[in-house]
């Protein structure tokens, strides 16, 4: 993760904290033999997620509210493949705000939320949190 893109740079984030962001047991099972497949994979879900979220503005703006819902969808169907606890929470409230299209998705908490998933995940990988 990139600290002048992202603003963040892990100092500051317990083990507690990254153990709330990805979930440790589903993250060993799932990359069995191959965690450095999965961390790419997951690493993928993080940028497309990113760069999808990028787009919500100017799709609320244009009016593409159901658009948004379904990529917020897909984002929270991501996220619990890979037991990415925090995140799920955070879409599945985007989901149920009616305000959502007027502003109610606050992208900065979003993007804070994706920057924990990659430092709870680079943890994982390290093997820090195992």
């Amino acid at each position: 993760m990139s600290e002048e893109i992202h603003g963040a740079d892990g100092g500051d984030v317990d083990d507690e904290t990254l153990r709330s962001a990805v979930d440790v047991g589903r993250f060993v099972r799932l990359a069995g033999d191959d965690p450095k497949g999965l961390v790419r994979m997951m690493d993928e879900y993080v940028a497309e997620t990113r760069r999808m979220a990028g787009t919500w503005p100017n799709l609320l703006q244009a009016g593409e509210e159901g658009e948004v819902s379904e990529q917020l969808h897909m984002c929270k169907g991501g996220a619990a493949i890979f037991g990415f606890l925090r995140l799920i929470k955070m879409i599945g409230r985007l989901e149920k705000n009616p305000s959502l299209a007027s502003g109610g998705c606050d992208a900065q908490a979003f993007e804070r939320e994706l920057a924990l998933v990659e430092l709870a995940v680079a943890a994982l990988a390290g093997g820090w949190l195992l």
